[in-house]
């Protein structure tokens, strides 16, 4: 580089250097918009609703409503729940032996699935309804499941306390205090026990029916993991009725049912109670509807159910409207 460009490029920097730097010609606020004013937004979270809602979209903005034609959106919260309707609601529990079966379950510390699966008919079965007769369905081995089927409310625990010794016994003396014809003893699922629960479930039945030998009783039971072992203790044990609910059509049974139960194994346990049961006691299952099934799998779930081998095959379904014209001659 030249002595001449060298000093040329100094007298540059010098100059550049020295330059003030011009102020702004506005403050910096002025380059945005001025801030809206406070008043413009409300200030309770009510307020903001309802500017949401004068600026939200409605229907006439998608759709053209005919004469005569309106629309309308009810939205349920917490503290606004949407009503229920009128053939859904219950009168509240009460009456004579609505109290009386409370107090005792209270007195014996008993469970019962009416309360643990917040059963809407407990106020009905408890007071006697239509009938009179009052009923309540026992839940014996504790209120704790180990397992967590989705359909039931009952709480769950891997590792729940360990039965009542006491219960087969206290279960029998207020039951036969009732003065019940028929009577349904279920329990929660014991995956934690050696037997499954079926020794206490089987010792329940034989010290109730010592104190009412003519009370029909039902053993509404588990699968006990399909163990035969377990089925026919409880087969057995001189109830009347051995029950055991598939609880949904084979389709559905992963998504209704704990992991551990299948329809397969629920059936086995069905087989295995007519094999070990006495001659007369009833077999008897039942399934819930309106889990998303279809007509078709409800009626392949009763076939499968059904044992074509020794009994008579269904032909047709007659319905309540035809008779093939046998009415009017039964009538007269």
């Amino acid at each position: 580089m030249t002595t001449a460009r060298l000093a040329s490029l100094l007298r540059s920097i010098n100059a550049a250097s020295n330059r003030r730097i011009a102020p702004p010609s506005r403050r910096l606020s002025t380059l945005y918009r001025s801030a809206p004013d406070d008043s413009a937004f409300p200030s309770t979270l009510a307020g903001l609703r309802q500017r949401l809602a004068e600026e939200s979209p409605t229907l006439a903005d998608f759709a053209r409503l005919g004469d005569g034609e309106t629309y309308s959106v009810e939205v349920g919260t917490r503290k606004n729940p949407l009503p229920k309707p009128k053939w859904m609601k219950e009168s509240i529990p009460g009456g004579e032996k609505y109290t009386q079966i409370k107090k005792k379950l209270r007195e014996l510390k008993l469970h019962t699935v009416c309360e643990e699966a917040k059963c809407p008919n407990l106020g009905e079965c408890w007071s006697g309804g239509e009938t009179g007769t009052a009923t309540a369905t026992i839940m014996i081995l504790g209120d704790t499941c180990t397992r967590g089927c989705r359909f039931c409310n009952v709480k769950t625990s891997r590792t729940p306390p360990p039965p009542d010794p006491n219960e087969p016994s206290n279960v029998a003396e207020a039951i036969a205090s009732w003065g019940l014809d028929y009577v349904v003893i279920t329990s929660v699922d014991r995956d934690d026990l050696l037997d499954q629960g079926s020794g206490h479930f089987a010792e329940t039945v034989q010290k109730l029916k010592v104190l009412k030998p003519s009370m029909l009783i039902e053993a509404l039971v588990p699968d006990f993991r399909g163990d035969a072992s377990c089925v026919e203790k409880v087969s057995v044990s001189g109830l009347d009725v051995f029950a055991h609910n598939i609880e949904t059509v084979e389709e559905l049974q992963r998504e209704v049912r704990d992991h551990r139960a299948n329809f397969k194994q629920s059936i086995d346990v069905l087989k295995l109670a007519k094999e070990y049961a006495p001659v007369g006691t009833l077999t008897k299952t039942s399934i819930m509807l309106g889990c998303g099934e279809t007509p078709d799998q409800v009626l392949r779930t009763m076939e499968k159910l059904f044992n074509q081998q020794e009994h008579l095959a269904l032909r047709t379904f007659v319905s309540l409207t035809r008779s093939n014209g046998s009415q009017p001659f039964g009538s007269s």
